[in-house]
């Protein structure tokens, strides 16, 4: 499945599935996930919205698991760039 199959804008769950397969599991992960409100489309799917809203909060929260996960994603830059 391409990330982008569904073409609608937004990551169902087996898009997002997908998006991290490279990764250990996903950053989003866990019971400490269940109350955070992101934005979605009406089929519960991610929106970008809802996809950089949960990326700034990991972010802040855990700035590791960003980067481990931008790595197995493929980023290969200079990672001390991505937190300036």
């Amino acid at each position: 499945m391409s990330v982008y199959e569904f073409q609608d804008g937004a990551l169902s769950p087996p898009e997002q599935e997908d998006m991290f397969s490279t990764a250990p599991c996903s950053p989003w992960e866990g019971p400490e996930w269940d109350n955070v409100i992101v934005e979605t489309a009406r089929s519960g799917a991610l929106t970008c919205g809802g996809f950089l809203s949960k990326w700034a909060y990991t972010t802040v929260k855990e700035p590791r698991t960003t980067l481990s996960h931008l790595l197995y994603l493929g980023y290969n830059g200079d990672p001390s760039l991505c937190f300036t």
